[in-house]
């Protein structure tokens, strides 16, 4: 019984670690899209927010334009993404930022250049994200080989 529950299989570590993701998406993106535009907000001055709630509705509302309307960017510039090597989804995510931006009152960002500079600062985030996620789970594996049932995703 104790070694069963100090075994290692990939089939219980794939299920824990897609219903962990699906449960923290929602947070996780929102936390890094906060950070990205509020280092944007500091180091450019024509990106401002009025109030905390008029921010929160900013950012629930590229959630919801990265879930319905990204897929569709995506697929029209399909070929422009593959030239760029990927970079063109930079240009995508400014596309959301500034549409977000247009729909929420309380939020003003000066022009698509601002809203391409905040773009560049939240892909950084999420790519310091994604790189921390991904070492933990490496490290998280790693203490399930090794037998250390302790620790979890």
């Amino acid at each position: 019984m104790e070694e069963e529950r100090n075994s290692f299989s990939p089939e219980k570590f794939s299920k824990v670690r897609n219903t962990k993701r699906l449960e923290l998406n929602f947070c996780s993106t929102c936390v890094v899209n906060a950070v990205g535009l509020l280092a944007a907000s500091f180091t450019v001055s024509e990106i401002s927010f009025n109030n905390v709630f008029s921010f929160s509705a900013l950012l629930c509302v590229i959630w919801l334009l990265n879930w319905i309307l990204r897929p569709f960017l995506v697929l029209f510039t399909l070929p422009f993404v593959i030239i760029t090597m990927g970079f063109g989804m930079i240009f995508i995510n400014a596309a959301v930022i500034y549409l977000s931006a247009g729909i929420v009152p309380g939020i003003h960002i000066g022009s698509y250049l601002n809203a391409l500079w905040a773009s560049l600062l939240v892909s950084a985030a999420m790519w310091v994200n994604v790189y921390f996620r991904s070492e933990a789970m490496i490290r998280s594996v790693k203490g399930a080989e090794d037998g250390d049932s302790d620790r979890r995703i």
